[in-house]
């Protein structure tokens, strides 16, 4: 006889083994398992690029991607004698309430090195209606603010590490 737990296992265990066999990733959040569609995380990733182009560009600049060449950021828009250096992450959250990205470990030394014209720029609700917040380096508060929003970016530092295996 099966029990009620045992029962309940087996159907955790059926739609897990569902989502591997159809490509969906299983990550821990917050001690609940969550699904990220890769799928879905790409197009948000691409309309939070595009309408952070469209952004610059009505604002001026000429804007070159370099998002293929991993230096630290997606974006170089130049107006004159200005550069920025644009890190750009898209979200379908809605809320600015609910936002939580992370800056690679390249991303977040070359903001801290490039810190003056360096920008970060966050999509939110990107698939549906994408809104922008463009935040940069305010050095007498020796923090990241968004006009936008009226702002300032909570950064939590996290240490990490690639683990391999070796042969002894």
């Amino acid at each position: 006889m099966v029990t009620v737990v045992e029962g309940v296992l087996c159907l955790l265990l059926s739609a897990i083994i569902h989502a591997l066999k159809i490509g969906v990733i299983l990550q821990a959040r917050a001690g609940i398992a969550g699904v990220i569609d890769t799928e879905k995380k790409i197009i948000i990733e691409k309309s939070a690029i595009e309408f952070s182009v469209e952004y610059y560009l009505d604002q001026g600049y000429d804007v070159q991607s370099v998002e293929s060449e991993n230096i630290g950021y997606d974006l170089i828009a130049s107006k004159g004698k200005i550069q920025l250096y644009i890190e750009v992450k898209g979200t379908s959250t809605k809320s600015i309430d609910d936002i939580n990205v992370a800056l690679t470990p390249n991303e977040y030394v070359t903001s801290i090195r490039n810190c003056r014209k360096y920008r970060i720029v966050i999509v939110y609700d990107a698939l549906i209606s994408p809104k922008l917040l463009e935040f940069f380096w305010v050095s007498q508060e020796e923090a990241w603010f968004s006009e936008q929003s009226l702002t300032y970016l909570n950064i939590i530092e996290k240490t990490s590490a690639n683990l391999t295996i070796e042969n002894g």
